[in-house]
């Protein structure tokens, strides 16, 4: 059966240049059949987005949230199926405030726009701010993101969710991402993921954008306030005492910075990794650094397997039982990860037999398999794994192209093949040149669907990450 009812409802809804006065009126005649309508339609935003919020929060679910463009409470039942109690709503429209009233997951129920007024919530109020399917026509704009900022807390998440096809569609929001990326640069915020997905609604894709708010923007709106009120004390001051002059000091600041270097981790990254390097010279480094690997990456903030476990929570909607292959395991680091955000079933994949000695000392594994990853075929049967994991694999002189194949042939149909690299590494070393364009190869023969292709900051020392994602057919 076709949802009739919603598409006629969204063409009402979201028609060009529909005021935001009109859509809201439309609500009024919509509340009743809503949850009904977007139900029949296969609405996975607010599925979608609560399993993104498990992941950020690593499991944990005691944050505080606000619910923005809430309506009748379905991205708050959401959250809550998946552990979420502490949450608010904000919604304009009173007739979807109280159907989402009737639902009894939220607290506080605040009915006004989001826009460039200040809303009734003091700063940084929330751990994240939460608004799924806000951004259509006539609806939510992209001036509202300033707020969203202010009312969450320093280090928390800002997290919207929206059509995917609405950024080239929709004029308003053909600004969002320049202006998103300003706001970035202005040190007020910093994206931690842009994540399209399919299936989102009626088979079109969705997307998530993930940012967390920065502290250093909080600090310096305080400083500036800080300043201000000094300045305000002594205006008052000098107007009460008019014949006092002002007292003016010049102080002599000096500044100095102090960095240090990662010397080992670089060093030995040039080595590991100089251009035209061999596999076996790769392998034969590691037994010289083995000793210091993990605490050289540490050094270095090396956060490849942290955002890789996140996004393994992510695509398990929370469920840890599934069954892994650490691919290119090292030492176990992406392995400490999984296992930190609640995994547990895992084997390790890796050729250095010293990296993998010190694999074995942490217990995460149950079968650890010393040998190369390529055209060879593993010791393992096929469909072995729900998912295959392989963070920090592809660099010069290490995994190649011609690995993906196997990959998928020892993860289950259904299953997951997740790649982790740093992002320049794509333009930068002339092997991986050829890796999308294998990986859309073997899309086009029906072997894996892309998931998710998801840029991320800070992978390693500054540099971009790339976390692909692939569903085996």
């Amino acid at each position: 059966m076709p949802a009739v009812n919603y598409n006629n409802n969204i063409r009402t809804s979201q028609r060009p240049g529909i005021s935001l006065k009109e859509s809201q009126d439309f609500y009024k005649t919509w509340a009743e059949t809503y949850d009904q309508d977007t139900t029949d339609s296969n609405y996975n935003g607010p599925r979608a987005t609560a399993n993104r919020m498990l992941a950020l929060f690593e499991g944990k679910t005691d944050a505080r949230i606000l619910d923005v463009a809430a309506g009748t409470g379905m991205s708050g039942e959401a959250l809550q199926k998946v552990g979420f109690r502490s949450m608010d709503a904000l919604e304009p429209s009173e007739d979807m405030l109280v159907l989402a009233k009737e639902k009894n997951i939220y607290g506080r129920l605040i009915q006004d726009f989001l826009g460039t007024n200040r809303l009734d919530i003091v700063d940084g109020e929330y751990d994240a701010t939460v608004m799924v399917g806000g951004m259509v026509e006539g609806h939510v704009g992209c001036d509202c993101l300033e707020e969203l900022i202010r009312v969450t807390k320093p280090g928390g998440f800002v997290v919207i969710t929206m059509r995917e096809v609405n950024l080239r569609k929709v004029p308003e929001y053909t600004k969002l991402e320049p202006r998103m990326a300003a706001l970035q640069n202005e040190g007020c915020w910093e994206r931690v993921s842009r994540d399209v997905f399919p299936n989102y609604c009626e088979g079109e894709d969705g997307v998530i954008f993930v940012y967390r708010v920065s502290t250093l923007n909080v600090r310096a709106g305080r400083l500036r306030l800080t300043v201000y009120n000094k300045i305000a004390r002594q205006t008052a001051q000098e107007k009460a005492a008019p014949h006092r002059k002002r007292q003016i000091s010049k102080t002599k600041v000096t500044i100095c910075i102090i960095s240090m270097p990662v010397v080992n981790y670089h060093g030995n990254i040039r080595d590991v990794q100089r251009p035209g390097i061999s596999l076996t010279e790769s392998q034969d480094f590691y037994k010289t650094w083995a000793a210091n690997y993990d605490k050289d990456t540490t050094d270095s903030n090396y956060n490849g397997p942290r955002a890789t476990a996140k996004r393994m929570l992510a695509l398990f909607e929370g469920k840890t039982d599934a069954r892994i292959l650490d691919v290119a395991a090292g030492t176990g680091m992406s392995g400490e990860a999984l296992q930190k955000v609640g995994f547990r079933s895992m084997d390790a994949l890796e050729p250095s037999e010293d990296m993998l000695v010190l694999a074995k000392e942490k217990n995460i594994y149950g079968r650890l398999i010393q040998d190369f990853l390529g055209t060879n075929r593993l010791d393992i049967a096929d469909g072995e794994y729900d998912a295959t994991v392989m963070v920090g694999g592809m660099v010069e002189g290490h995994v190649g192209c011609d690995c993906l194949e196997e990959l998928i042939r020892v993860t289950k149909p259904g299953g997951f093949v997740v790649i982790c690299m740093r992002e320049v590494n794509l333009r930068k070393v002339q092997e991986y040149h050829k890796l999308e364009p294998r990986m859309a190869a073997l899309q086009n023969e029906g072997c894996w669907e892309q998931v998710s292709r998801d840029v991320f900051p800070n992978y390693c020392e500054g540099e971009d990450g790339v976390i692909f994602v692939h569903r085996v057919c």
